[in-house]
């Protein structure tokens, strides 16, 4: 993993950083490791630390937790839920942080997924995610400062490492959220303002890109989105 240190200080909805803080905070005081993903991950990288303006902002936050069992993820759920900080919804990775009512998205990856690195939701296992990537977006994440007070420092993927979990993302759900393609093509378009970031995707996850689609795949998707 990178210690790379980003200081974006200020920049960042209050708000926000009061979810983040009291996620911080319940994780670790469970040792458990998580890095933030998704759309807000985009603005941070793209927006706060790039300069590059994302199409469209958003409120909602998604984490990745490493956990080994969904007893460990309940843990780290549950005790959200009691000390006041979060409401459960109906689905079972979604909650509403208080009192922003935030949605925020908690998945879990590592030892808790399968031999294809998918995670089945309990109680009847039939809800079906692909978690590909995410133990390599995690090692190579970059450490972001996002207030000096309270101090409150995330791990966030690196742009390469973005574009990559939103290409398995928008394979892993085609064709049901078309606005995936959108974020997608929105990344590639712009990776040319961010040093060797397309040479960082295709050489440090070209096993990943080519798992079970493989390119062609994915440029036939491109040609219908």
């Amino acid at each position: 993993m990178n210690n790379i240190l980003r200081d974006i200080s200020g920049r960042i909805d209050p708000e926000i950083i009061t979810v983040l803080k009291n996620i911080t905070d319940v994780a670790n005081e469970l040792g458990i490791p998580f890095f933030v993903v998704g759309a807000f991950a985009r603005d941070v990288m793209f927006e706060h630390i790039h300069g590059i303006p994302t199409a469209r902002a958003t409120r909602d936050i998604d984490i990745g937790v490493e956990v080994a069992s969904w007893e460990a993820f309940e843990v780290l759920t549950g005790t959200l839920v009691t000390r006041g900080h979060f409401m459960a919804t109906r689905q079972p990775y979604r909650f509403e942080a208080k009192p922003s009512l935030t949605l925020v998205d908690i998945v879990p990856y590592g030892a808790i997924s399968d031999e294809r690195m998918q995670i089945r939701w309990p109680p009847d296992h039939e809800r079906v995610m692909s978690m590909l990537g995410f133990e390599e977006a995690f090692r190579t994440a970059l450490t972001v400062r996002l207030s000096k007070e309270p101090s409150l420092e995330v791990l966030v993927p690196s742009m390469a490492a973005l574009t990559l979990l939103k290409i398995i993302s928008w394979d892993d759900a085609y064709p049901r959220r078309s606005r995936d393609a959108i974020d997608l093509f929105f990344m590639l378009h712009n990776c040319s303002k961010a040093q060797d970031m397309q040479v960082k995707l295709y050489e440090s996850y070209r096993h990943l890109l080519e798992r079970d689609r493989g390119p062609s795949s994915l440029r036939k998707r491109f040609r219908k989105s």
